[in-house]
């Protein structure tokens, strides 16, 4: 190789890493690991979310009452005692403790094991008011609720299979801090309030409807086919109501509503669980009278349950009429399909 050739190559090398060098002096330069980790740091004015807890109750348990008990003392001096407090302590109504022992039984009066508690109160200390707690019957029916404050307690009581006696859908109320209450309770866990439930039969297949009766003033009859649940001129139940006038504020006046058997008849019950139509006792004529005008026990609407008999098709059912001085009338009612069976007690699902 030559002199020239040699100075030839050497030139070109020189160009060619002094264009590399100039590439590489062009690029962005990369963040330090440091920098990296500020820029993923959120600006100081970005709030970082946190969990939200519920308030704390701004009394001590040193702040938390006994409840007043009418077994040592009277109504009046227990209600002296509560209004003094009350007036003294805003809150103390949602202070008083709170304790309730209960025991589920069948109609038999037999426990019932397993059954659903549902309690629940009110408070001041939570958003919303109200606190909730649950729990179960024991292999003797028995329950409890201890250690809690607030004011209104109600105990629901359900379980599958069984219907709630009590009015209410099973559902009680007590009271703890106002001894003039009519739901006044004082716990005892040797006298728990009795919840009772009703086993549910096999039941069996009925037809039933409800609809109301467009009686008034101008129509003050209709009559109701029973078989097929159509008001209609060939029905065996009459409806009659001699209303002349509706409710007038606190005026008290006469009325009735009649209801007629065009064969049968009509036995008036007061059963919770009309389930067993009778085999006598119908009568073809029965009437829902309000005609007492003392303004202490009139009233503008009045609920009855009767069984009914049909003969011609040897058939049983029951009917609730929902009467009142301001029309319609509200009806329902349910009867056997099968000819000459009694049982009125919905077949289960």
């Amino acid at each position: 190789m030559t002199k020239r050739e040699i100075i030839l190559i050497v030139a070109i090398v020189i160009v060619v890493i002094g264009g590399v060098a100039l590439v590489l002096w062009k690029l962005p330069s990369s963040p330090s690991v440091a920098e990296a980790a500020k820029s993923a740091v959120p600006p100081p004015h970005v709030p970082v979310p946190t969990q939200a807890t519920a308030p704390e109750p701004d009394f001590t348990p040193s702040d938390e009452y006994p409840q007043l008990s009418l077994k040592t003392m009277s109504k009046d001096e227990a209600l002296k005692i509560y209004l003094d407090r009350s007036r003294k302590d805003e809150k103390y109504d949602w202070k008083v403790a709170l304790n309730f022992y209960g025991k589920v039984v069948d109609e038999n009066n037999q426990p019932v094991v397993g059954a659903n508690v549902h309690y629940s109160w009110n408070t001041a200390w939570v958003p919303g008011g109200s606190l909730f707690a649950d729990t179960s019957s024991d292999g003797t029916g028995l329950f409890s609720l201890t250690g809690k404050r607030g004011k209104i307690l109600e105990v629901t009581v359900s379980k599958e299979g069984y219907y709630p006696v009590e009015h209410g859908n099973g559902r009680l109320i007590f009271e703890y801090a106002d001894p003039s209450s009519p739901e006044w309770y004082e716990p005892d866990p040797n006298s728990p309030v009795i919840f009772h439930l009703r086993r549910k039969g096999e039941g069996a297949k009925l037809f039933s409807k409800s609809f109301d009766v467009p009686l008034n003033q101008n129509h003050p009859q209709d009559r109701i086919n029973l078989m097929q649940g159509f008001i209609k001129p060939d029905g065996v139940l009459t409806i009659t109501s001699d209303t002349s006038k509706h409710v007038n504020g606190a005026e008290a006046f006469p009325w009735t509503v009649t209801l007629s058997m065009g064969e049968g008849g009509l036995v008036e019950t007061d059963d919770q669980f009309p389930f067993m139509a009778p085999t006598s006792g119908y009568t073809s004529t029965v009437t829902m009278d309000m005609t007492n005008l003392d303004r202490s026990v009139w009233r503008g609407q009045m609920t009855k349950t009767y069984y009914f008999y049909l003969p011609s098709t040897n058939t049983y059912g029951r009917m609730t009429v929902n009467a009142s001085s301001s029309l319609p009338l509200g009806f329902s009612y349910a009867y056997n399909l099968a000819p000459g069976n009694r049982t009125l007690e919905p077949a289960s699902k």
